[in-house]
């Protein structure tokens, strides 16, 4: 594993302080999902279509 955090954040034309706060946040958003998912299988008419509208949405940011 290459530890180059300096080629990373050039990859994606980030300082390290504006990573660190998208990953961060990125970071809680997955987190909040869990809860959506977890009461989705608890109650399936809960959150029908979040979770796959959230991966959708980031499927796009990543994609381009």
């Amino acid at each position: 594993m290459d530890i180059n955090m300096k080629k990373h954040l050039k990859e994606v034309k980030m300082t390290y302080t504006t990573h660190f706060i998208i990953a961060l946040g990125m970071a809680a958003e997955t987190f909040a999902m869990s809860f959506v998912l977890v009461l989705h299988a608890i109650a399936p008419c809960l959150f029908q279509k979040r979770f796959s509208n959230w991966v959708k949405g980031y499927y796009k940011h990543f994609r381009g």
